[in-house]
């Protein structure tokens, strides 16, 4: 709408408009009148400064051919500090919109899994703004002791974590270098990590999930896939609009975060973690 905001204002000055039916009807009145405001546009321009970010994630998360797990932890962040840019640094009105944010990734979203993977993305890890907290440094070592069965594992991959850490060894080859922001995460420990064979085998295991939150809320993907298939006519299209609709809301109605139930690391709160994980080697 916002790019089209001279052809509309033309479409509403022109007799085209003015002569038919609807532009003496309540609702064509109210419409010509919101088009003609200039408050109107200038809210519409701060909804695109702030959902243009979110937008993006959900692009990289299903447009790409990258798996996104080793992304979406720093996408996040850098989502809100667009916001931020975008609203002029102003922090009245950002800081409600952070808000939104926070809470959706914080009590919808967010699991180990992407701590984990941000971490073990290299193209992010050696970068000069990585930043590491308690939160990713739980988030890996939670995921080593949850998707690593055997403790001799897990103390080979915090051991081979040092290597990856310094870029000793293997990683510090040139192909391994060249390669950290050239093809996906999973790609370059399948292809550089062989040296490190347990921690190669639970990076790519972690890197190689998909960011859907079907599996957390039970929801059935299979509505959304009838109502984009082909050759569907507009009865049956609207009738799995409607299906999805009222699945998709009861389920996330009924979702934890709805009935206020908290989760806490380091207790059994993960139960879908194990749903999420498929071990692709």
């Amino acid at each position: 709408m916002v790019s089209e905001r001279e052809n509309l204002a033309y479409m509403f000055n022109s007799p085209t408009w003015t002569t038919s039916d609807l532009a003496s009807k309540i609702k064509g009145k109210s419409i010509s009148k919101l088009v003609k405001d200039s408050s109107f546009w200038v809210a519409a321009v701060d909804v695109l400064k702030i959902t243009n970010p979110l937008l993006d994630i959900l692009h990289q998360i299903s447009g790409t051919d990258r798996s996104p797990m080793g992304f979406l932890y720093d996408s996040i962040d850098r989502a809100k500090e667009k916001i931020k840019r975008n609203l002029g640094h102003e922090e009245a009105r950002y800081d409600p919109i952070w808000t939104l944010v926070d809470d959706i990734w914080d009590n919808h979203l967010h699991s180990p899994l992407h701590s984990a993977g941000y971490f073990l993305n290299p193209s992010l890890f050696y970068s000069s703004d990585f930043y590491i907290d308690a939160e990713v440094t739980n988030g890996i070592l939670y995921c080593i002791v949850k998707m690593t069965v055997d403790q001799q594992d897990q103390e080979l991959i915090v051991l081979q974590l040092d290597e990856y850490r310094e870029a000793k060894g293997v990683f510090s080859g040139d192909a391994a270098v060249d390669q950290r922001s050239k093809i996906s995460p999973d790609m370059w420990w399948s292809m550089h990590g062989g040296q490190c064979p347990e921690l190669q085998k639970f990076a790519v295991k972690i890197l190689s999930q998909a960011c859907s939150g079907a599996s957390r809320y039970m929801l059935r993907k299979d509505l959304s896939e009838q109502l984009h298939a082909e050759g569907r006519n507009c009865m049956e299209q609207q009738r799995s609009r409607d299906l999805e609709f009222v699945h998709y809301n009861r389920r996330l109605w009924h979702s934890p975060s709805s009935l206020k139930q908290e989760i806490e690391l380091g207790h059994d709160d993960l139960k879908p973690l194990e749903e999420w994980i498929v071990d692709r080697n």
